[in-house]
């Protein structure tokens, strides 16, 4: 079967990083203790993109559509609206669904403000039928304590990041997403902390996530301590 591969501008990948990115990093947070239209740095996304008809557009300018009006609903920090972005039979490596992703963006809409993502390049899109792929290498940073600094990445490197897309009736929805690492921690560490959401864990993995708190606890300090 043959891929078709096309760029676009990281405005339209937005909503589908930062509604997972931003919800991710939180699990650090509460478990230990919450764009620009061009590829350079900085830029961020001021305004909400407007309304347009998906009538006649292909499978890449659907999703990328659907990205557009996430970015909106992220940055109104719409749980509604950020909700629709995802297949009701969301699954990923880690073990969350639907159910869990809807507390971890709650949570994360709760304690981070003004998430403001940035590319290395345009990111990639990929679609064959009825699945898309989308890749990209990001940074995000957030606005925690009265302090902005990086959740994914950091002003040195980018986080590569994987989604995968399930073309539905109403439309694309986000199957799953893969490798983000928050803080620069690997990505299992989710899985750890996602304990105080629901996630069922081993006794074994229990106690493991009972180790990495003080990690946590250290780098959210290093990074969004007023005093640095």
């Amino acid at each position: 079967m043959e891929l078709k591969l096309k760029r676009f501008y990281p405005g339209f990948l937005f909503c589908r990083v930062v509604v997972l990115a931003v919800g991710s990093p939180l699990l650090l947070l509460w478990g230990c203790d919450r764009m620009d239209s061009r590829t350079q740095e900085p830029g961020a996304v001021n305004e909400s993109p407007a309304a347009t008809s998906t009538l006649g557009l292909s499978d890449h300018q659907l999703v990328e559509d659907l990205i557009e009006k996430g970015v909106a609903a992220v940055q109104g920090e719409d749980l509604k609206k950020s909700m629709r972005l995802f297949s009701p039979d969301y699954s990923d490596s880690l073990d969350f669904d639907i159910v869990l992703m809807r507390k971890l963006i709650k949570r994360a809409y709760r304690k981070f403000d003004e998430p403001r993502i940035f590319f290395k390049e345009p990111p990639t899109i990929l679609t064959d039928g009825s699945l898309a792929i989308v890749q990209a290498m990001v940074r995000l940073s957030v606005i925690y304590s009265g302090k902005r600094n990086y959740i994914l990445g950091d002003s040195k490197t980018h986080n590569s990041v994987l989604i995968r897309l399930n073309k539905h009736q109403n439309g694309w929805k986000i199957k799953s997403i893969e490798g983000l690492r928050p803080l620069g921690f690997e990505e299992g560490l989710l899985r750890h902390l996602g304990d105080d959401l629901g996630l069922a864990l081993t006794p074994a993995e229990r106690e493991a996530s009972r180790r990495f708190c003080m990690p946590c606890r250290l780098r959210m300090k290093e990074r969004f301590s007023t005093g640095n």
